[in-house]
């Protein structure tokens, strides 16, 4: 039992890792040292927001900031002052703080849910899969 626990542990750790390359890849192009890495074709809405951001750095609307494909911001105003300090950032670094934070935001979630249901259920055996099963149920939509 505690080998098939280190495998799904592995298995997560690489999953979070590649959908996290994923991620910032989609959000490029970028320009590391020199060299240009990441999508060519840019396929992230990330752009979007960090335009907002710096529109409300600006001062100016932000339903009319767009990214370089034209996507225009269609998200709540509150959310888009969450966006500044992400977009004082370069991309790159934007796009993997965001990832980043998303997935602390998922775990803490996912904590709170195995928590509820350990003490509405008065569960008192291995919380291990309680941890694991959920996220991988969902884990395709991703």
């Amino acid at each position: 039992m505690k080998t098939l626990k280190r495998i799904v542990v592995v298995v997560a750790v690489v999953l979070v890792i590649l959908i996290g390359y994923s991620t910032v890849y989609r959000a490029g192009p970028h320009t590391w040292r020199g060299k240009t890495w990441g999508s060519k074709v840019h396929r992230c809405d990330l752009t979007v927001c960090l335009a907002a951001g710096r529109a409300v750095l600006n001062g100016e609307d932000i339903y009319e900031a767009q990214n370089i494909r034209g996507w225009y911001y269609i998200y709540p105003p509150p959310f888009a002052i969450v966006m500044v300090p992400f977009a004082l950032l370069p991309v790159f670094w934007a796009s993997l703080s965001w990832y980043i934070l998303s997935v602390i935001l998922i775990a803490g979630a996912v904590r709170f849910c195995v928590r509820m249901v350990r003490d509405a259920y008065r569960y008192s055996g291995d919380t291990f899969w309680l941890y694991v099963v959920p996220p991988f149920l969902v884990i395709w939509l991703l």
